[in-house]
């Protein structure tokens, strides 16, 4: 019985979240459900939408950082035949993830 189509691991920006992203695989595999990781940069609507170059630059720079470290997670993880999307989420974390 398919219980679960799609599914959405969220990667936290200081921990260690192979083992979760490891369960959230098996899960997607056992359901034959698409798996998409989201990495997540922490920031205020006020801060997304500054105008000042050194914001900006800030924000790139978070942005390219966070993209990469889960870029690294999903290379070191053994998806087997579950295809999984990566997403990058910037934002309020509660927010973001319900949009």
């Amino acid at each position: 019985m398919k219980r679960f189509g799609n599914i959405l691991f969220v990667s936290e920006p200081t921990t260690d979240d192979s083992a979760a992203l490891a369960q959230a695989i098996g899960l997607a595999s056992k359901n034959r459900a698409r798996l998409t990781a989201a990495g997540l940069v922490e920031v205020s609507e006020r801060e997304k939408a500054a105008s000042n170059a050194r914001a900006k630059l800030l924000l790139e720079v978070m942005t390219e950082e966070s993209q990469n470290e889960l870029q690294s997670l999903l290379r070191d993880v053994d998806a087997g035949d579950v295809a999984i999307e990566d997403k990058l989420l910037v934002g309020k974390g509660f927010l973001e993830v319900i949009r």
